[in-house]
């Protein structure tokens, strides 16, 4: 019944990222505070055969930031880890476990994406979406509800829950019928968990 329902989706057109509404400021040219953008954000990616499993990026930066460059800081192809010493702001959607997970490889799914090889690195336990980033992800749920899968338990989170992750292999699993959005900011790590060396 699931494939069913998967198969008229992807048909009908309606499985896919939400847009993403980006509002950027700066300064013009009296060095007055305003709007330097405003529209559906393009950076986006959707793990493939999953159109509705992705993220879109909001902002990348270095720390500390540089707010007098004017230029675009996201990209494509798109990178899951921002850059040394950096942070990447962005909005993942997580589509129901029931219309995809059974067929999620998660070395084929990470591979798509450059830089990620050592991602799935030890991270062959649970459902596909387990992986580890050098990073600490700072988390909260926008809407819908997910577990948060660890080693050795997991946590549902919902709407306005936070999650700090730092650095350990997880993954994902929405038991629910509707997306979750979780809106993430991701800092590159110093030292992994239990110190040693990335």
């Amino acid at each position: 019944m699931t494939e069913d329902i998967q198969s008229k989706d992807i048909a009908a057109g309606t499985r896919g990222l939400r847009p993403v509404r980006r509002v950027v400021t700066g300064v013009d040219a009296d060095g007055r505070s305003t709007i330097v953008s405003d529209g559906i954000c393009p950076f986006t990616f959707a793990f493939p055969g999953v159109p509705d499993y992705g993220a879109t990026d909001i902002w990348r930066s270095s720390v500390p930031a540089d707010n007098a460059d004017p230029a675009e800081t996201c990209y494509t192809p798109f990178e899951v880890e921002p850059a040394k010493g950096g942070v990447v702001f962005r909005i993942s959607q997580f589509p129901p476990d029931a219309l995809f997970i059974d067929d999620f490889d998660r070395d084929a799914a990470f591979g798509s994406m450059p830089g990620t090889a050592h991602v799935t690195e030890g991270a062959s336990l649970g459902n596909g979406t387990f992986h580890r980033t050098a990073t600490v992800d700072l988390a909260v749920v926008v809407s819908g509800e997910i577990y948060a899968l660890l080693e050795t338990g997991e946590v549902k989170l919902t709407a306005g829950d936070t999650l700090v992750q730092r650095g350990t292999v997880h993954g994902w699993s929405n038991r629910s019928s509707q997306d979750c959005l979780i809106a993430f900011v991701l800092v590159d790590e110093e030292r992994p968990p239990g110190g040693g060396t990335r």
